[in-house]
């Protein structure tokens, strides 16, 4: 098994089923990504701060001091954010409600750079104890890392869900934005310009799909489709 591929050959214009209009801007220090949960709107800044607004932009709190900060996403539970600081190479767990900073946080240095991060339950019940997966989009050392959080808010490495190696559906040679669809199926866009792919995994866990260690990272799991 590997991935499903949705090629797109060619890709023109925006998205739309009728023309839109500007209600209002508002100004933010080198932005780096929003994400809109519970009536909230979160905005990572490149200043190394993150901020909850309302939908009105009306600042509720900020956390300050991240570390590099380059993504983040709000965990299935929405109590958590999940954000990666390159300075550190720690993967940060932060209260939705205040943005305070959880005793989970992990250093991972097998993790080079991170462009994207999501979570998804599709499978945690094969691992004992876990909450979520945590998956990391890592195109510096092109792969997909993968991370049980765990009801005592710690961290398993679970492996890799794509490699850049190969040239089937299961290989990423560019990981770039991920997303879950209404499915639980785990939506990879390859970068990659010879490909033009975006990539349908079911992430569900294989401890039998243990191809060798590839650069020292831990194996493929579970790419059945």
């Amino acid at each position: 098994g590997c991935g499903e591929k949705i090629a797109v050959p060619r890709p023109e214009g925006l998205f739309s089923v009728s023309a839109y209009y500007p209600d209002d801007s508002f100004a933010e220090a080198q932005p780096l990504q929003v994400v809109v949960a519970n009536n909230n709107l979160f905005v990572l800044s490149g200043t190394g701060s993150l901020t909850k607004r309302t939908l009105a932009y009306v600042e509720i709190v900020r956390a300050e001091a991240l570390d590099q900060p380059t993504a983040f996403c709000r965990g299935d539970y929405s109590e958590l954010i999940f954000v990666w600081e390159q300075g550190a190479r720690r993967l940060k767990v932060l209260s939705s409600t205040d943005l305070a900073p959880l005793d989970s946080s992990l250093v991972l240095p097998e993790v080079l750079a991170v462009n994207q991060i999501v979570t998804c339950r599709t499978g945690v019940e094969a691992v004992v104890g876990a909450r979520t997966f945590v998956y990391l989009s890592d195109p510096a050392a092109n792969v997909i890392h993968r991370y049980a959080y765990t009801e005592g808010g710690g961290f398993v490495s679970w492996g890799l869900l794509a490699r850049g190696d190969g040239s089937g559906a299961r290989s990423v040679h560019q990981p770039a934005g991920m997303a879950v669809d209404a499915g639980g199926g785990l939506l990879v866009c390859d970068a990659d310009t010879a490909r033009n792919w975006v990539i349908r995994f079911d992430p569900t866990p294989d401890p039998t799909d243990l191809l060798p260690l590839w650069n020292g990272l831990p194996p493929l799991r579970g790419l059945a489709v």
